[in-house]
């Protein structure tokens, strides 16, 4: 087959951290050339009309949050709103109804949830306090670790850790085991309030199944939050990805749609290139894979490149979620839906419209996760309700809504197969949202219903897991995706890692496509014996300890 002109770079796979390593790139002179599968970009970052009966309802099936992109420089390093991204910050992000009608927000300012917290319990206010306390001996440190390089941590982040070791040993040997223990077991000990315990469960839950060991390093959450804040994207997620491709053209790079990739061309025990589903190759100095690891070293390498201990390893890269699975379901509304029976609870004016909803009680969640990984669906499903059109009304015609629904804990393997159980399991998060919001009824267009196969065959992500790999401890920082292959590099010259299955994992960040840019950069003189114009994303862009913002 016919041979294109050698790039310095491929990247496989249009999602965010592929876009962001590309554009970093890019920007440094580098020749630079992004090839999608799909016909469309943006992979777990993209929005389109998905409700046939609704097709002017946008619907972002994966991605509503954004946080831990507000940590990093990405924004303003590749000048993203001059190419369209736009962003509302939402506080409180989320909010804990519970069944007589009043709730809980968590703010981003901890002492104002403190305060909200006191309504319930006053014991549990000063322990929600200590909590954050207690995180916050491994935020100093570990948020400077988190955007960088896991297995070469900066000098200043390294400092910072030797400073919580010797100023708070105790706690930091409380937190150590905390997260390598369960989310449940770190929430149950310390919280009394039903509403909070809840609350807090839920906001674990989106990492891991709450009741796994591991899981602990999920309960981070609201610090998380407190340092970051939240915010959603204008016109939904695919204004990222849209972003970032206006920004890589800008700067020569190419984005191929339909451009699916099978394998890596190599010679002399180096990376080579890429061939196509057709046959075509498309040369390059390097090539970045923002796919999932697993299927990148296992599927794309040629036989016999990896020693075999780095094959095992790949081998046993867990990313079915211990058994349990994420399903969604989105819905399209002729009107507005009525949040008024909630905000009535209320002392103050909060516009829960604006907020996501955290339903169910600690003891459902945690019987959610054994039914899941028994391979039942939940007698009861707890469901998190985010209204995208409650910041953003430009995601559905005048007057009128979408919302999102999404529980971790639908059984991944269920006897009936996924075909037959979706109907029933997506009106079971209908059934649980319309306990606190009015109208889903009665003015229902049409659903989108979304369990990790059709996320698997919509977006080619194996074993439809968004995160590509377990978010556990055991599978965090230089153990992630898997122990040797944490610094973006991998035993065959010339391919890199990127995306949700790297450091520092899953969630819209971006940072794992904008510390494998640096690993490029950095290595692209003896790659091909010169190096880039400029000098691209350096570890500069990383701040020390005492810049991180409070």
């Amino acid at each position: 087959m016919g041979r294109d002109r050698q790039a310095d770079v491929v990247v496989i796979g249009s999602g965010h951290n592929g876009l962001v390593a590309a554009c970093y790139l890019a920007k440094a002179g580098l020749d630079v050339t992004v090839l999608e599968a799909n016909d469309w970009i943006g992979g777990c970052t993209s929005t389109s009309a998905l409700i046939p009966e609704a097709p002017e309802h946008m619907i972002g099936p994966c991605a509503q949050d954004f946080c831990l992109i507000r940590l990093s420089s990405i924004v303003k390093d590749l000048d993203l709103r001059r190419y369209g991204y736009a962003e509302i910050e939402v506080d409180p992000a989320y909010v804990i109804p519970g069944p007589d009608g009043s709730s809980l927000a968590f703010w981003r300012d901890p002492v104002r949830t403190a305060q909200e917290i006191r309504r319930f319990s006053k014991k549990d206010a000063r322990a929600y306090l200590e909590f954050l306390e207690l995180q916050e001996v491994g935020m100093q440190a570990g948020i400077p670790y988190v955007l960088g390089d896991p297995t070469r941590p900066s000098a200043e982040t390294l400092k910072a850790g030797v400073r919580s070791a010797v100023r708070h040993p105790i706690q930091l040997a409380n937190l150590t085991r905390m997260i390598a223990g369960s989310a449940a077991d770190a929430i149950d000990a310390r919280f009394e309030s039903s509403l909070l315990r809840a609350g807090l469960l839920g906001l674990a839950a989106v990492g891991a199944p709450v009741t796994h060991k591991g899981s602990g390093i999920n309960a981070l959450f609201p610090s998380i939050v407190r340092h970051a804040g939240v915010s959603r994207p204008i016109g939904g997620a695919q204004i990222l990805p849209d972003a970032l491709k206006a920004c890589l053209l800008a700067h020569g790079g190419t984005v191929r749609t339909g451009a699916e990739v099978v394998e890596l061309t190599t010679a002399k025990g180096r990376t080579m290139g890429v061939r196509l589903h057709t046959g075509e190759e498309v040369p390059a100095t390097a090539v970045i894979s923002a796919m999932d690891p697993a299927k990148t070293l296992r599927d794309f390498v040629p036989a016999g490149m990896l020693p075999d201990r780095i094959a095992q390893r790949v081998s046993r890269i867990p990313s079915k979620n211990g058994g349990t699975a994420y399903l969604t379901v989105h819905m399209a509304f002729s009107g507005q839906l009525d949040y008024s029976r909630l905000e009535a609870g209320r002392d103050d004016a909060l516009n829960l419209r604006n907020t996501a909803l955290l339903t169910g009680s600690f003891e459902e969640m945690c019987d959610a996760v054994d039914a899941s990984t028994a391979g039942r669906l939940p007698d009861t499903m707890p469901v998190a309700i985010v209204l995208p059109t409650g910041p953003d009304p430009s995601q559905a015609p005048q007057g009128q809504d979408t919302v999102y629904l999404w529980a971790g804990w639908a059984p991944r393997d269920p006897p009936e197969g996924w075909d037959a159980l979706a109907p029933r399991a997506g009106q079971a998060l209908v059934d649980q949202a319309a306990r606190h919001v009015d109208g889903i009824g009665e003015l229902e267009i049409g659903r989108f219903v979304e369990p990790w196969t059709v996320l698997r065959d919509r977006t080619r992500v194996p074993d439809g897991n968004p995160y590509y790999v377990d978010l556990l401890t055991s599978r965090n920082g230089p153990l992630r995706p898997a122990l040797g292959l944490a610094g973006y590099t991998t035993p065959v010259p010339g391919l890199f890692l990127t995306g949700g299955g790297t450091h520092p994992g899953p969630s819209v960040s971006g940072l794992p496509g904008q510390i494998a840019a640096r690993k490029v950069l950095a290595t692209m003189r003896e790659l091909r014996g010169r190096a880039p114009r400029t000098a691209g994303p350096s570890a500069a862009a990383e701040p020390a300890a005492d810049a991180v913002p409070a």
